[in-house]
């Protein structure tokens, strides 16, 4: 049997491609993953982007890298409005047939790069990235280029598996826990484990963010289409 791929998925290996021609400054140091910072990094990779309002009123990034995709979320801010972000939660969110809880679980172990979950209509994947001490601008581009690779994978790997009440129903679970514990820190009970670490706190509400994130209206999805063919 042989695959067919879209022309989204067309366009991921086309943006990994042209991640490989490089960076000016490659070790120059990105001090944090503000707008402000990032911005310039991906117009110097060759990546069109806009800001758009989150979930909760904060900026973040859409990147059109060939067609395809991601949303880049600033995160673990320690500054007035959403500024000094430390971390970098890095969305592609793929309108695609149904996906199997088996299938997600087989990607998850396979390419521990990325993190797939399910959606309604298709599934996610998701990156976090860490600048508490700055991050070279190098490895900005590398992270978007190894984030392209898996993602190409992940089109087939993915899609078409039959999603199932399990698949959705997980990923809620997840996300009521942490609002739980969430609910609870904000009166003043410790619950759950310590949000100590910002970056734990950020990743371990992924579920939910990606949630909120779709429910705004402007997080941008990508149309994966796999046929099958003898």
């Amino acid at each position: 049997m042989k695959m067919m791929i879209g022309a989204a998925v067309a366009a991921i290996v086309l943006g990994a491609s042209a991640m490989a021609q490089g960076i000016s400054n490659p070790a120059g140091t990105v001090r944090n993953f503000d707008i402000a910072n990032l911005g310039p990094v991906l117009t110097d990779m060759g990546v069109q982007w806009e800001q758009r309002s989150g979930p909760q009123g904060q900026f973040f990034i859409v990147a059109n890298v060939n067609g395809y995709f991601l949303n880049i979320v600033p995160a673990a801010c320690q500054g007035s409005n959403n500024t000094q972000c430390l971390g970098a939660q890095t969305f592609a969110l793929n309108e695609a047939p149904s996906v199997s809880q088996q299938s997600i679980n087989a990607f998850n172990i396979r390419y521990a790069f990325l993190s797939a979950g399910p959606l309604p209509n298709g599934y996610y994947l998701s990156r976090y990235d860490i600048a508490d001490y700055g991050i070279a601008r190098g490895n900005v581009r590398s992270s978007v280029a190894s984030f392209l690779s898996i993602a190409a994978n992940a089109s087939a790997e993915l899609a078409g598996g039959g999603q199932t009440i399990s698949t959705i129903g997980f990923a809620e679970d997840m996300s009521a826990s942490h609002l739980n514990e969430a609910s609870g820190r904000a009166i003043g009970l410790e619950v759950g484990i310590s949000n100590s670490d910002p970056h734990l706190d950020e990743i371990r509400a992924t579920p939910e963010f990606v949630k909120a994130l779709v429910a705004t209206g402007n997080a941008a999805f990508n149309k994966i289409e796999n046929v099958a063919k003898d």
